[in-house]
């Protein structure tokens, strides 16, 4: 009896030993959410993986294995809005809220998701971006080690209308040596050499839109690749004829770091597919038949076509509304100086 209660005792030890220590799991229940699925995908593009996992009645279980922390966003297509997540081995992060009451979900588990809303929390009584700003600094420097610093980094001081570079380089500067070493500060860092006067410094937010199969395409989807967004409709000639024009651009960049990403303003699907058809148009098209009232438009400034805007790879705007021999000059100087640092990055 002793020697099979033994036997019994070594057979659990053993199964518990076998459990995966480098699992995340990520459960969410959130009243009123109609979407079938929920995305995740990594900050910074980095992983460049995109998960959809399926939602029933508003629940959903994933377990996600993991090396190291690891930042996410949780994208809720429905609403159109991104939640920042702090995944880590042996954890668990809950997702808890009801859209019908407020689109602010809480999210729990894990020291650093924990460190991270006490520092959400802190936001609670400053409204001006100054004060949001200096906040964000102060954590930044006192949290060297935190993989939330980069986060921080990168919402507050480089998706802004206007870049202080001085401030991002002392903010980078004041991390750890590990952390500086990231994949998104060295990115970061060749962006800032290469800023033109041209651009305006605006970012295109995430988005997610339906392609002509109705497969719903992603900026995530774009790892370190440039992206030019050309808008258009269906119903305006003159951003017809340009989109023809970008033909002999998308046969000679093939396999190169530039996606060539065509957005519709057209609000009905199939006078969009018909126009595609009929103009064979090249590149990847995307419509969410929202016209105007779409937030691409607003988010990046739009408001007359035809319209174009060359992004980085941190959908920053440094071109809009050129064509020609000036953009191809532009997309061949860009992804010529990204291609190299991406070699040097292999070699090392």
């Amino acid at each position: 009896m002793k020697a099979k209660f033994i036997l019994l005792f070594t057979l659990i030890v053993a199964a518990c030993g076998s459990r995966n220590t480098n699992e995340c799991r990520i459960t969410g229940e959130i009243g009123h959410l109609t979407d079938s699925v929920v995305t995740l995908y990594g900050m910074f593009n980095i992983p460049d993986s995109l998960i959809r996992v399926p939602v029933t009645d508003g629940h959903f279980d994933h377990r996600l294995s993991l090396d190291t922390i690891t930042p996410l966003f949780l994208y809720l297509e429905s609403i159109e809005r991104e939640y920042p997540l702090f995944a880590d081995k042996e954890s668990r992060i809950h997702i808890k809220g009801d859209l019908k009451q407020t689109t602010n979900l809480s999210i729990t588990g894990g020291k650093i998701q924990n460190e991270y809303n006490s520092w959400a929390d802190s936001l609670k009584n400053h409204s001006t971006s100054s004060d949001v700003q200096d906040l964000a600094d102060s954590f930044i420097v006192s949290h060297p080690h935190s993989v939330i610093s980069i986060y921080l980094i990168d919402s507050y001081f480089v998706r802004v209308d206007t870049l202080d570079t001085g401030r991002i380089e002392r903010l980078v500067k004041s991390l750890s040596g590990s952390l500086r070493d990231h994949p998104y500060l060295r990115l970061l860092e060749e962006e800032l050499k290469g800023r033109t006067p041209e651009s305006n410094e605006l970012y295109v937010p995430h988005f997610a839109m339906p392609d002509t199969t109705g497969k719903i395409m992603t900026t995530s989807q774009y790892k370190e690749k440039y992206m030019l967004l050309s808008l258009w409709a269906s119903w305006h000639k003159g951003s017809r004829d340009l989109q023809d024009s970008l033909k002999i651009l998308v046969k000679e960049f093939a396999k190169r770091p530039i996606e060539f990403v065509n957005v519709s303003l057209d609000t009905d699907r199939e006078q969009w597919k018909e126009a595609i058809r009929c103009d064979t148009l090249p590149g990847i098209h995307l419509c969410d038949q929202k016209a105007w009232v779409g937030p691409l438009p607003n988010n990046a400034n739009v408001s007359k076509l035809p319209a174009n805007l060359l992004l980085d790879t941190h959908r920053r705007i440094i071109l809009r509304n050129v064509w020609g021999d000036s953009l191809k000059a532009t997309i061949e100087k860009r992804i010529k100086a990204l291609e190299e640092s991406q070699k040097r990055k292999k070699k090392k």
